[in-house]
């Protein structure tokens, strides 16, 4: 019975642009804002951006990407502008959430996108439902929560896709003068974002596309000589920028070796076939409803929802599973299209519950809530030594939903179980990324160092120096006087005078403390801040050290 009337509200929302809209987008901000402003800064990306960011703010200088001492020149400038333009309606020195706003913004967008990928090849309720199964997705709620350029990436991505797909479906040969400022419009924010990701993926499905085709003269429709002008408009910031910072770095040039520590996100050698083993894990609960129709796609290929999906979508793929370095943010712009498939078949109701295999696929809505719900509250536990209710409850929840989702599936009611998995989804995301992550102390390293240094050096206004620890986020944290350097280099900064404090990492403990006595430098151990690098997944156990005259 209630999975009828949820079939029945759902078809009700997807009959109405408005209404699919308004739902995509109260969906998006409940997957997305849990934890978006109490994460604290995630080491990698995030931190360097926010840093260099707010440097642009405070000297004015729009031109460089400045990571510490070393300057990022070839770096794309989309990203670093927009938070800057953000930073500064945000007064001096505002919270990392603010560096964020245009991820959230970024990826809002996308889920909404989806939308419109979807209504190219109509069908109503696939648009809902790709759209709902974008905002679900684990990597794009990741990346909506992140000072980084992924979601921004994300958004124009999707903005091609639409554009593309509607110039390829134009049987009659219409030209759309819209639809072509559109799609170049997307490549040029594609590449202020991330260089070349958007027009590689671009070029690979125009390929592929034309190949279908037999010919390339449907390409005329996207104007390509006004386009390549708009486009180089576009971009012309990033190369004068460009240009601007090699002029005024010459002559000193960036720090290869430092560059390749700092600002480098999370990533781990696996081979291929790794993203596909974590599908669930990073696109969420569009996975099930994919597997299950993984057969009609095969039969169904030359349809042209499938068709085009396959040929954005896979080269992408294959290049990031083929690559030995796996970021999960790789594989982000490919995550509508994998909407878009699932939606296609639970809207055509092939997603079904056929036989062994698919019964096993079919399982996740069963097993990873109720799952979640045990691993999370126990893990903040065994972290914290308590479990806080909302955890709990948020979680409790899902596990309840989850299951109810699955028989659903089982029974047929596919569009039901396809919204209530998002539901589900939804409160995973309340109990993990708005309770149990900004919960965890471990992973607060550079406030806790800040509270701690500040407590230790008994002067004021102390400046810092770090070593053995590469992370942006100590900068964000002490100031932006703090500097990044090697052991040797931290006791000389301690050696100067003023008011100072040296933050080492036990492994470089031995290192300091030598250069400290050739220095005839006597150096005190005022503290010790531990924790967990999610970058490095590694432990961090950082010391901090001030001389006789420092504690005066």
């Amino acid at each position: 019975m209630l999975a009828a009337q949820i079939e029945k509200f759902g078809d009700t929302l997807a009959r109405s642009q408005l209404a699919s809209l308004a739902a995509i987008l109260i969906v998006s901000l409940a997957c997305f804002l849990p934890g978006f402003a109490t994460i604290p800064p995630i080491d990698g990306d995030e931190p360097s951006y926010a840093v260099a960011a707010h440097e642009m703010v405070a000297t004015g200088d729009y031109a460089a990407v400045r990571l510490q001492t070393a300057n990022a020149e070839w770096r794309p400038r989309g990203a670093y502008w927009i938070q800057a333009l953000t930073a500064t309606f945000a007064g001096r020195d505002p919270p990392i959430w603010v560096y964020r706003l245009p991820s959230l913004v970024a990826a809002v967008a996308a889920t909404l996108l989806t939308w419109w990928l979807a209504m190219a090849f109509g069908g109503r309720r696939m648009a809902l439902l790709a759209g709902l199964f974008t905002a679900a997705s684990g990597i794009v709620g990741l990346e909506a929560r992140l000072a980084t350029p992924d979601a921004l990436l994300l958004a124009a991505s999707t903005l091609i896709a639409g554009a593309l797909a509607r110039v390829w479906l134009n049987r009659d040969g219409r030209s759309d003068d819209v639809v072509a400022a559109l799609f170049w419009t997307g490549l040029g924010v594609g590449i202020l974002a991330k260089g070349i990701v958007a027009p590689a993926m671009a070029v690979a499905a125009v390929l592929i596309l034309s190949f279908e085709r037999g010919n390339i003269r449907w390409l005329s429709r996207l104007r390509p000589a006004v386009g390549f002008v708009w486009l180089f408009v576009i971009i012309s910031p990033w190369l004068i920028a460009v240009v601007l910072a090699l002029l005024q770095g010459a002559g000193e040039g960036p720090d290869p070796q430092f560059l390749a520590e700092i600002g480098v996100p999370f990533e781990i050698d696996a081979p291929p076939g790794s993203y596909a083993l974590i599908l669930p894990l990073l696109v969420g609960p569009a996975v099930t409803f994919l597997f299950l129709a993984l057969p009609w796609y095969l039969s169904e290929f030359r349809r042209p929802v499938v068709f085009f999906a396959l040929a954005w979508a896979g080269p992408l793929w294959l290049v990031a599973e083929m690559i030995t370095a796996k970021e999960p943010q790789a594989i982000l712009p490919v995550v509508p299209a994998i909407a878009l498939l699932a939606a296609v078949g639970v809207d055509a109701g092939v997603a079904r519950i056929r036989g062994g295999v698919s019964w096993f696929y079919s399982l996740g809505p069963a097993i990873w809530p109720p799952l979640s719900a045990i691993i999370v509250p126990t893990a903040f536990v065994y972290f914290q030594g308590y479990s806080p209710w909302q955890v709990f409850a948020a979680l409790e929840t899902a596990a309840v939903l989850g299951p109810v989702t699955w028989v659903w599936l089982r029974g047929g009611a596919l569009f039901a179980a396809a919204m209530m998995s998002v539901v589900t989804v939804i409160f995973i995301y309340i109990g993990f990324f708005g309770v149990f992550v900004p919960g965890l102390d471990g992973i607060r390293i550079a406030g806790r160092v800040a509270t701690t240094a500040n407590a230790v050096a008994s002067c004021r206004g102390p400046t810092f120096a770090a070593t053995g620890y590469p992370e942006e986020s100590l900068v964000l944290a002490l100031g932006p006087e703090t500097r990044l350097v090697d052991a040797w280099s931290a006791a000389d900064f301690l050696n100067s005078a003023g008011c100072r404090v040296a933050i080492v990492d036990r492994s470089q403990v031995p290192s300091f403390r030598q250069r400290a006595e050739d220095l005839g430098l006597e150096v005190r151990d005022r503290g010790q801040v531990t924790g967990f690098n999610l970058r490095k997944m590694r432990v961090i156990d950082l010391h901090l050290f001030t001389t006789s005259h420092t504690d005066g």
